[in-house]
Order: structure tokens, then sequence, then C-alpha cells
């Protein structure tokens, strides 16, 4: 199973509405792995696509499978960012938000 299906997998459990108000309004969060994809968080739905955003609000850029340990909580996203293996760019409050509903989730 790559990060994206795992990526998709855990955002399915979860109400759009419900990550749209949590993580602070409509956001667009672009993963820079060795399969860049995107997820699009609306009200009305979630999506997760692969390529890259025309437009994002935050940008992950890193190997898959660390963020892969970060999304199934074997590795702390502040750890992964001190040690470099994980760059985060734009709105960071909002990917912060987005980290801590997917880990009550899981």
């Amino acid at each position: 199973m790559s990060v994206i299906d795992t990526v998709n997998r855990v955002l399915s459990k979860l109400d759009p509405n419900y990550l749209v108000s949590e993580v602070g309004g409509r956001k667009v969060f672009q993963f820079l792995t060795e399969e860049p994809f995107y997820v699009i968080l609306k009200p009305e739905a979630v999506s997760v696509l692969r390529g890259v955003a025309n437009l994002s609000d935050v940008e992950v850029e890193g190997p898959s499978s660390v963020l892969e340990d970060v999304v199934l909580g074997k590795l702390s996203p502040v750890d992964a960012v001190l040690n470099g293996t994980l760059k985060v760019k734009g709105d960071l409050t909002s990917a912060g938000k987005l980290v801590a509903v997917v880990r009550r989730a899981m």
C-alpha cells in the first residue's frame, strides 16, 4: 500500500465538514514525495489526487516512507521536521491541525 492509499484510507473515515472545521477552512495540502499527491479539503468532500496542485496552502516535502510513518503515528511530525527528513512550507498551523485530527482518527 502506498502513502497515497494510506492517506486516502485515513481521511475517508472522517466527515469532510469536521475536517474543514478542525483544520480552519478549505485547504489544499501538497505532498512532494517520490510520487507527488495533494489533498483538497472542502465541506462537501475530501479529495486525494496524484500530481501537483496549481496552488496549495501547505507543502510537505520528503520521502513517502517518512510521511507514512507520520500519518500512522510511528513518527512525530515535529521530529521529522527537526531532523530534516520532512520540510513543511506555508500554513504551519493548518498542517499541525491536520496531523492532530488524523492522529485522533487512528
